[in-house]
């Protein structure tokens, strides 16, 4: 990303096959699912929609998901998901 040692993103090389045929391991200090949104689930249209979502999958535990995960900013909620599934 510097220009020269890092001509592109991460994401764009890989989406373009331009990558080193080496293994890589990518890190970030902060946000980093925010580079990796391709493995979140589809965001719902709404905070409305979102909630639905939250209380038909987790029944009974859906207010305690809820206070960690809040519809109020179900878009952040949903990267924050996906970060702890991933990254614990």
């Amino acid at each position: 990303v510097d220009g020269r040692v890092l001509p592109e993103q991460m994401v764009s090389a890989f989406a373009a096959g331009r990558q080193a045929a080496v293994p890589l391991l990518v890190g970030f200090n902060q946000g980093e699912i925010r580079s990796l949104t391709v493995l979140a689930p589809k965001a719902p249209a709404t905070a409305a929609d979102y909630e639905k979502g939250i209380r038909d999958r987790y029944g009974d535990l859906a207010d305690a998901f809820l206070r960690l995960y809040p519809a109020a900013d179900y878009k952040q909620s949903i990267l924050a998901t996906t970060r702890d599934a991933l990254y614990g």
